[in-house]
């Protein structure tokens, strides 16, 4: 009989523990996060998403001259912070893009004047100049598109959002104050490195474009 019982205990147990198991699902890394809507697609099947092709955009110009900064979010509870973050990565993608440039300007002065880049070291010179020119240069850049994705994520089971913004601002408006203040920008730090040769610093900034991206 004490057999029996404790066969019989060990069975409820058993049943019992299952039963909790199935009540208390614990997700693992596996679970797949579930697609619930986009702002373009209210019913949407995850296996036919298919985001907008500008979300891609980076220095393009379209064909009316507005150059065009894409933006993305990473994963927020609420979907107006993940607007805001995507907004906040476009400017930083435009920042990057004008950085780059001037990097580019900077080797190809100190090529041109035959300085080392102890005089015109390219990544100091291009930080410095983001830092004091950037905004100026990026003033007037405004948000035109906007798309959203919510999700639930397969492990934690809550709620979160994914935001692409594309940012625009005029091609011409942002080479020429680019090109002025870069104008502004080396002639001071020739002036500091004692660079004599300032007719031909001049013509490189005359010269100097931003290589954007036609559509």
């Amino acid at each position: 009989m004490r057999c029996i019982s404790f066969f019989v205990a060990l069975f409820a147990t058993i049943f019992l523990l299952h039963d909790c198991s199935m009540n208390n699902t614990v997700r693992t890394k596996g679970d797949v996060d579930i697609l619930l809507w986009t702002s373009e697609n209210p019913n949407p099947k995850l296996s036919e998403l298919r985001r907008p092709g500008w979300i891609y955009n980076l220095a393009v110009v379209t064909p009316d001259g507005m150059a065009t900064f894409s933006g993305q979010s990473l994963k927020y509870s609420e979907e107006s912070n993940a607007i805001r973050a995507a907004e906040t990565d476009s400017r930083v993608r435009a920042s990057n893009f004008l950085q780059s440039e001037i990097v580019r300007l900077t080797e190809e002065l100190r090529g041109a004047l035959g300085v080392s880049s102890e005089i015109l070291n390219p990544s100091v010179i291009s930080r410095e100049y983001i830092t004091e020119y950037s905004e100026a240069v990026l003033s007037g850049m405004k948000t035109t598109k906007i798309y959203t994705e919510k999700w639930r994520s397969g492990e934690s089971g809550k709620i979160y959002y994914l935001a692409f913004v594309l940012s625009v601002i005029p091609a011409d408006g942002m080479e020429r104050r680019a090109k002025n203040t870069a104008t502004e920008f080396f002639n001071k730090k020739a002036a500091e490195a004692g660079i004599e040769q300032m007719d031909l610093v001049n013509k490189k900034l005359k010269e100097f474009k931003l290589q954007f991206k036609n559509q």
